[in-house]
């Protein structure tokens, strides 16, 4: 029997595809055992920034010293990003934009090959042809309701994230995810259906829903994720004691759209991840961006007032073309005025077939590096201020399966996004949710202690 090894890097999205082509390899007759070197390696890698495709090429010069025996396939975001010169170069075998689980299985038979013909013939995708497939494989979707691979694979972790969109058609001008994973497309609600009923019955009581651009699930199917949680709630008829449906990353206005729904369904996670990106309106509009600060400001004052325990977390770039020092400390003002819970800090990273690429004038390495420390500090002040205003809360907890090194005690983590350490009866099952009371720790890292 062959034996294959799958490594992937980026989003929540790419992991749960690694997760379901792990389960067809294993289908098509592949061991995945990680003591044994492989027969053939897969590596679905992330190239969205500039970082990500630098580590990506960095773990494919890994792989073939490493195991110099054997084929190599790349998928995903960096086969159609630099398809020509991964093959080009001898960094893989087999580049393409989806996973052909019979095409990665006939490279096993394949004899040695020139960079040229790798790139050509015998069955091999150059990245031209990737981008090609990916429109192919839209139609064929739709088609057929669903993806070639699994669409519940199995999962190992303490809660189960499940994708039930895949690609974007927006236009930011920072962004190359469209161009590298087509355009937005969901799975119909049945398959949602199925797929939550799916892992409820495998024991899971957290499921995360995620998407490349989630909260466009249904459009232009007359649904939207409001009557996908109506629809959860009628069909499952799930009890907060013992499930809990969390949302990835949401558009503001997305996520606007959701207000009522954190007060009708008491198992939905009171936690929403809406990127903001700037604080300046003049940047906003240079990124393309679909909504103005006064809207992300009444967005967020209003869901802190609705819901006071809510986590609010944000992304934030550092340092876009044109960012002046006044637009920084727009950006700085507005974080001051919001009870933000934390927010993540991305320098800018010029991406080719970006409308940015060619933006001028660009911020001087020093300058983005500069303020985007000052957003990482801001971060931990947030961060820091949202654990203790949870200190003497009650919460239900997600027993992690896991310990926290130095302390001994095991992780948890609350529907509204606090990281615990629970101090009460052992052993405790992984997966299950528990109540419990949470205090202020002195633990290392951003966690509070709770008591079962």
């Amino acid at each position: 029997m062959p034996n294959a090894a799958v490594i992937c890097t980026g989003c929540k999205v790419s992991q749960f595809d690694a997760l379901a082509l792990s389960e067809a390899l294993r289908g098509a007759g592949f061991s995945l055992d990680p003591a044994k070197a492989p027969d053939l390696a897969v590596l679905n890698l992330c190239a969205v920034t500039k970082a990500a495709e630098r580590d990506a090429y960095r773990l494919l010069r890994k792989i073939r010293r490493e195991h110099p025996g054997a084929k190599v396939a790349v998928l995903g975001c960096l086969a159609v990003h630099a398809g020509d010169g991964i093959l080009e170069r001898g960094l893989a075998d087999l580049a393409l934009a989806r996973p052909d689980i019979l095409r990665m299985k006939g490279l096993l038979e394949r004899p040695e090959s020139s960079p040229a013909s790798r790139r050509g013939g015998s069955g091999t995708e150059s990245a031209a042809d990737a981008e090609i497939e990916i429109a192919a494989e839209v139609e064929r979707r739709a088609a057929e309701g669903g993806d070639s691979l699994p669409l519940y694979p199995r999962q190992t972790r303490s809660r189960a994230f499940f994708k039930i969109q895949d690609g974007c058609s927006m236009s930011c001008a920072f962004c190359v995810v469209p161009r590298l994973r087509g355009p937005g497309r969901g799975l119909p609600l049945i398959r949602v259906l199925e797929g939550l009923k799916s892992y409820r019955e495998r024991g899971f009581q957290e499921i995360v829903l995620t998407g490349i651009h989630l909260g466009s699930w249904g459009r232009g199917e007359g649904g939207d994720l409001s009557s996908l949680l109506a629809a959860v709630e009628k069909e499952l008829r799930p009890r907060p004691e013992s499930f809990r449906l969390r949302l990835s990353s949401l558009e503001p206005r997305e996520a606007k759209g959701l207000l009522g729904d954190f007060d009708r369904y008491p198992w939905l996670a009171r936690h929403l991840h809406i990127p903001l990106q700037s604080g300046s309106g003049k940047i906003l509009r240079a990124m393309n961006r679909p909504y103005g600060v006064e809207f992300y400001r009444e967005l967020a004052l209003s869901l802190r007032e609705r819901y006071p325990d809510m986590s609010l977390g944000t992304d934030l770039v550092a340092g876009f073309p044109g960012e002046t020092e006044e637009d920084f400390q727009a950006t700085l003002s507005l974080l001051r005025s919001l009870s933000l819970s934390y927010h993540h800090v991305f320098p800018f990273s010029e991406r080719p077939g970006t409308l940015a690429f060619f933006m001028e004038p660009k911020i001087a390495p020093e300058v983005k590096k500069a303020r985007a420390g000052i957003l990482k500090a801001a971060d931990f002040r947030k961060r820091s201020a949202f654990l203790a205003s949870q200190a003497g809360k009650k919460a239900l907890i997600l027993a992690e399966g896991r310990r926290e090194e130095k302390s001994g005690l095991e992780r948890g983590l609350t529907g509204n996004y606090v990281k615990v350490l629970i101090r009460g009866p052992a052993p405790l099952r992984k997966g299950v949710l528990y109540p419990g009371l949470l205090k202020t720790s002195a633990a290392p890292g951003f966690f509070l202690e709770a008591l079962l």
